[in-house]
């Protein structure tokens, strides 16, 4: 908003104050899997979400970009590569980190997260964290993946979603993955 409008009082009086809440909030014991995450917290209840962390690490690069600070930019891309290092083997990432009733960390990896994950290699793509071999396989394995689960009705245990946003989710998978996937067997 300062940049386009030249009016930075919105920024000065709100935005910077949250991004360095967000830049300095930070969890996870050094080396662990979480470790450098960010969370948010509900309730007392601190739930890490990789992928919301994306979201953040992708914030922090554009701020960087639009304000020239480039310790943001730095730190987005760290935390961009920090991320990469959970991913699964078929590119899904784990669905949170949540903190056990002894201030452990636990790892959930259920339920399996695909549009999400999807969203994490399109934003790892723009920065160049993942190679094009490494895009094209992590494609390959969430459109395997997404193809095999489809989509889940509602009322199935997922009271919290509608068949409608289960689809939409469908439809962004696919749409973010067809933007650069090149067909290795055209005929099939």
């Amino acid at each position: 908003y300062g940049k386009v409008s030249n009016d930075w009082r919105l920024h000065d009086y709100y935005g910077r104050k949250v991004l360095d809440q967000v830049k300095n909030h930070k969890v996870g014991v050094e080396g662990g899997e979480a470790q450098g995450l960010y969370y948010r917290n509900s309730n007392d209840h601190s739930i890490i979400f990789p992928w919301y962390n994306t979201v953040k690490a992708q914030a922090m690069c554009r701020y960087g970009k639009a304000t020239g600070e480039i310790e943001w930019y730095e730190e987005g891309i760290s935390l961009l590569k920090r991320i990469r290092t959970i991913f699964r083997e078929d590119y899904t990432l784990p669905h949170s980190f949540q903190f056990d009733n002894n201030g452990n960390i636990m790892t959930i990896n259920t339920p399996i997260l695909i549009a999400p994950s999807a969203y994490v290699v399109s934003v790892m793509q723009q920065y160049n964290i993942l190679e094009s071999e490494e895009i094209n396989k992590a494609i390959d394995c969430l459109l395997q993946k997404q193809t095999s689960i489809g989509f889940i009705p509602s009322n199935e245990g997922y009271d919290w979603r509608s068949k409608i946003g289960v689809t939409a989710w469908n439809c962004f998978v696919m749409e973010l993955m067809s933007q650069n996937y090149v067909l290795n067997n055209p005929e099939t």
